[in-house]
């Protein structure tokens, strides 16, 4: 299942692309970048609210930890770890960007391979 994403929301992630490479973080962006090639743009209105977008808050199950996280995906300058609010280039935000409630799938973080499930979408 191909993710997918408002084309506001694609318009606006290329602008933070744009001004992260620019900045000399062009690393930081490569995720992400390949997750948009692999995205599908749609009208703004075909997108509902239990599709992971910026700005979501998403419960997300950890099912090799049996532990479930909360997190905010917001833009890189309003990033705070210790609130919830992830920047949309950590690679969890990556993960979950396009899909929606009920999605499992494994992904490679930093920390390990994880198989994760969205929960909830708010």
């Amino acid at each position: 299942m191909k993710p997918l994403i408002r084309k506001s929301d694609y318009d606006s992630i290329k602008k933070i692309l744009i001004a992260t490479v620019q900045m000399g973080y062009h690393r930081d962006t490569l995720a992400l970048e390949k997750e948009l090639r692999n995205c599908t743009v749609v009208a703004d209105h075909l997108v509902g609210d239990h599709i992971v977008r910026p700005g979501s808050t998403v419960e997300v199950l950890d099912s090799l930890h049996d532990r479930t996280i909360c997190v905010t995906i917001v833009t890189p300058k309003d990033a705070c770890v210790s609130t919830g609010h992830i920047s949309i280039l950590a690679p969890l935000a990556v993960a979950l960007l396009g899909f929606e409630e009920g999605h499992e799938f494994t992904w490679n973080l930093p920390s390990g391979e994880r198989r994760l499930k969205i929960e909830k979408v708010k």
